[in-house]
C-alpha cells in the first residue's frame, strides 16, 4: 500500500467526458484510507466531484447525489432568439447550473472545508481561469461547460468553456503551494480507436490531444524534477456518456475497486499521459 500517513496530500482530478462517475468511486477509496486532503483542484468532470467533496459531502452522499443526475436535469434546449453573438451549444447550462444548487452543501468557495479550485477556459481573454473564490456552483457548470454540447457560461462579463479544453490536469493550483507533500491525480485516459477520426467532432479531439498531452506530461516531468512527488492513477473502468447514466453504480464500484488495487500494488501504469 502507497503509504501517506502524516502526508499533506493535494488532489487532482482530471476532466474526462462524463467521468463524475469515476471520480467519485476514486474519493470513495481515499477516503476509506483516511486520507483528508490539503487542497483539491478539478476540471469539468474533475470539478463537479471536487466541488461535492469540498463543500463536505462524504462519499455515500456524493453517489447518491450523481446518481439521481438524469438527462433533465442537464437539458434545457437554447432560445432559437438568442441574439448574444456567442458561440452556442446544444444545451443552455442552467438547469444543470440550477441542480449543482441544489445539490452542494456550499455556496461559495469560501464555505468549503478545504481549499478547492475549478478550471474554466475563459473566452474573453483566450486563457485558463482558475476559479477559487466566489460562488461554487456558476463556477463548476463553467468547467463543465463542454464546447458543442453545452453554450458557454456567462459569470460577470466572460464566458467560459470547459477547462478540459485547454488542460486536461489541472496542476497549477496545487504547484504553487508550499504545503503540499504529493499530489494524486485521478487521470481518465482517452481511448481512441485505431484509423481515422469518422467525424469532425472527433477530428478536432485528436488534434487537441496532440496540442493538449505533451504540455501536460512536461508539466507532471517538471513537477517531478522539482522534488514534489505526482503519482499518476489510471483507473481501468467502464465507459460513461450521456447516454449510460443508468451504469453509474457499476461505474463507481470499479472505480473504487481500480483504486485500491493501484494504490496497494503501486501498479500505475500511467508514467506517460495519453
Amino acid at each position: 500500500m502507497v503509504d501517506l500517513t502524516g502526508r499533506r496530500v493535494g488532489v487532482c482530478l482530471a476532466s474526462g467526458y462524463f467521468g463524475f462517475f469515476a471520480h467519485a468511486g476514486f474519493v470513495t477509496t481515499i477516503h476509506d484510507l483516511g486520507v483528508r486532503p490539503v487542497a483539491v483542484t478539478g476540471a469539468s468532470a474533475g470539478a463537479l466531484v471536487g466541488a461535492m467533496w469540498a463543500s463536505g459531502m462524504d462519499p455515500p452522499t456524493i453517489r447518491t447525489a450523481l446518481l439521481s443526475i438524469g438527462v433533465t436535469d442537464l437539458v434545457d434546449l437554447p432560445m432559437p432568439w438568442d441574439a448574444s453573438g456567442r458561440p452556442g451549444g446544444l444545451i443552455r447550462g442552467k438547469r444543470m447550473e440550477r441542480k449543482l444548487g441544489r445539490i452542494l452543501t456550499a455556496g461559495t468557495f469560501d464555505d468549503c472545508r478545504f481549499d478547492f479550485a475549478a478550471t474554466a477556459f475563459d473566452l474573453n481573454e483566450r486563457r485558463l481561469h482558475v476559479f477559487d473564490s466566489g460562488p461554487l456552483a456558476p463556477a463548476v457548470r463553467a468547467s463543465c461547460a463542454l464546447p458543442g454540447m453545452f453554450a458557454p457560461a456567462p459569470i460577470g462579463d466572460h464566458v467560459y468553456w470547459d477547462g478540459g479544453t485547454v488542460e486536461k490536469v489541472p496542476l497549477g493550483f496545487l504547484a504553487s503551494r508550499d504545503d503540499i507533500d504529493v499530489i494524486l491525480v485521478n487521470y481518465l485516459s482517452q481511448a481512441y480507436p485505431p484509423g481515422p477520426p469518422t467525424s469532425i467532432a472527433a477530428g478536432l479531439r485528436a488534434a487537441l490531444h496532440c496540442l493538449i498531452y505533451p504540455e501536460q506530461q512536461r508539466v507532471v516531468n517538471g513537477l517531478r524534477e522539482r522534488g514534489l512527488e505526482v503519482l499518476v492513477l489510471a483507473p481501468d473502468v467502464p465507459a460513461s456518456g450521456p447516454g449510460k447514466l443508468s451504469r453509474g453504480p457499476e461505474i463507481i464500484d470499479a472505480a473504487t475497486a481500480e483504486t485500491r488495487r493501484i494504490l496497494t500494488s503501486g501498479d500505475f501504469g500511467c508514467e506517460q499521459l495519453r
